[in-house]
């Protein structure tokens, strides 16, 4: 077990005036950059408008309550010290709530040392001010993992390549199963909803000002038992003029979901979380993981604020993502020493885990997309609905590959710490390109499975019009061919031709039923009631 000390937080009053100073200082420099209109400069600052005025809002008092009971045990940022000559990483963990003035740690490190800071989930605005004041970080970090606070856009993210160098971001899928699955109707309505639902689990999480909120991206339904979201890791770099470095992560992980509040991707029963728990792990492969397992004793954690000093009164373990516990146990696998003076080899386990939870997001897919072609006969809509579905994620997960790949590759622009030895320089270099392999075998996938979806959406079109076609023309030809034969043998033309047209109307309309009986409006209506409240 990892070992952990509490510690109470004492600050000076000189020390928090001279804090609270710096931290207005912040909020009014993003101020009045936001101020900046676009008659009147060629760098407007009124897309930084949201973040401004978020900063100066003052929250609820609801939301900005000290921990209770039902908060005790999280902790939603942690502080990793690494200093040349301890064994172990240095980890300080924080409430947020009580310590928001405790800042001693987040002294500028010197050339020995660096310090790594994770958040988790939704921050106050008070603790992005203090960080964004103490540890110089740029406020377009800030603005860009929360660009969902404003439902305005300016249409300027994805920023261009050579803005984000040293802002860069991660999308993680998390698949999410069902013990009650749905039916076709309830798939497609959750599709077309899918956004929406999301929308009010944010304006709700928002509303509600919890420090340490899971932040969702986006959710997507692939079948009737199988659903996925996506959240993302944001992460920079912030050189000292001490010779030290500052990393900071953005996770949108956070707590566990609260399951007394409709979440799309949970059942839609109240499930107990401690009876079922529907995310399916990330699984990182590690050579001879089973016999070596990475050691969390290489850490030596203290807990600040009272958060801490009740961790173990939590109450029954609830279900979680497999990334609630990188903050606590981040940089496990890698070098310590490799850590303190490379930049992007210490984010590369934030690479590994986006990675894995892609390489599992597409083999589900792909699953997905061969029973979906599979099960196609008196099935045609519903698969050429799961198809086109899973072809435009398909399309949104390569763009983010493709701009990783670009990062990736081009990563000695953005100046962050190096490597200098050569023994450590040949092991950084072997990570990043293992990392880019990865990648690029992620991208292939990628592009051979939107080929298939594409063909498969192709194929499926196409039977699905030679199977029209022949409902109508099959009775055509029955038609024409019995009266064709019997012709000669009736005597008055007229009562011929008379009796060929209701014949041939009678039997194109019970083969129009048949071909659009789903489609009836009794059996709309029977659905409908058959169909179990939402």
């Amino acid at each position: 077990m990892v070992n952990r000390t509490n510690v109470p937080t004492q600050r000076s009053n000189s020390a928090a005036t001279d804090d609270g100073g710096t931290r207005k200082q912040f909020a009014e420099q993003i101020k009045n950059y936001s101020e900046r209109p676009k008659e009147s400069h060629v760098f407007s600052g009124e897309h930084y408008k949201p973040l401004a005025q978020f900063l100066e809002h003052v929250p609820p008092v609801h939301g900005w309550r000290r921990v209770t009971e039902q908060d005790t045990g999280f902790l939603p940022l942690y502080l990793h010290i690494n200093k040349a000559g301890q064994e172990k990483t240095q980890v300080v963990a924080y409430d947020a709530v009580d310590n928001l003035r405790s800042n001693a740690t987040l002294c500028p490190p010197d050339s020995q040392t660096s310090h790594l800071i994770i958040l988790r989930g939704w921050q106050p605005r008070e603790w992005i001010r203090t960080l964004g004041a103490h540890c110089k970080i740029d406020p377009e970090f800030f603005r860009r993992h929360l660009e969902f606070i404003d439902s305005s856009s300016y249409f300027d993210l994805p920023a261009l390549p050579s803005s984000s160098r040293n802002l860069w971001r991660l999308r993680v899928t998390t698949i999410c199963t069902k013990q009650s699955p749905l039916n076709v109707d309830e798939v497609r309505k959750q599709r077309d909803g899918d956004m929406d639902g999301v929308q009010n689990y944010m304006n709700t999480m928002r509303a509600n000002e919890r420090i340490g909120s899971s932040i969702v991206r986006k959710h997507a339904v692939i079948s009737e038992t199988t659903s996925i979201i996506e959240q993302d890791v944001s992460f920079c770099v912030q050189k000292r003029k001490s010779g030290g470095w500052t990393g900071l992560i953005w996770l949108d992980n956070g707590r566990p979901f609260d399951t007394s509040r409709v979440i799309p991707w949970l059942d839609r029963a109240k499930v107990k979380f401690g009876f079922y728990d529907p995310y399916v792990p990330i699984v990182q492969h590690k050579a001879k993981a089973v016999l070596n397992p990475p050691d969390p004793d290489a850490f030596e954690m203290t807990q600040m604020g009272q958060a801490g000093n009740n961790a173990s009164t939590q109450g029954p373990t609830q279900a979680s993502q497999s990334a609630c516990n990188l903050p606590e146990q981040y940089g496990i696998s890698l070098n310590k020493d490799l850590m303190r003076i490379d930049a992007l080899y210490t984010f590369s386990e934030l690479f590994t885990l986006a990675l894995s939870s892609e390489n599992q997001f597409l083999t589900m897919i792909q699953a997905e997309i061969m029973a979906a072609v599979k099960t196609f006969q008196g099935q045609e809509e519903a698969c050429i609905d799961t198809l086109s579905y899973c072809k435009a994620l398909l399309d949104d997960h390569a763009d983010r590959l493709q701009e990783t790949i670009h990062f990736l590759e081009n990563e000695e622009e953005n100046g962050w710490p190096r490597a200098s030895e050569q023994a450590d320089v040949e092991i950084r270099d072997r990570v990043v390109k293992g990392l880019l392999k990865d990648y690029g075998t992620n991208f292939v996938r990628n592009y051979a499975m939107l080929q298939a979806s594409e063909k498969s959406i192709y194929q499926a079109k196409e039977v699905s019009r030679i199977s029209l076609l022949a409902y109508f023309f099959l009775p055509m030809s029955f038609v024409t061919s019995f009266f064709g034969m019997n012709f000669l043998q009736i005597k008055d033309w007229k009562k011929a031709i008379i009796s060929a047209t209701f014949v041939f109307v009678g039997v194109m309309g019970v083969s129009t039923v048949i071909c659009f009986w789903d489609f009836m409006p009794w059996r709309r209506v029977r659905k409908a009631a058959n169909s179990p409240p939402q």
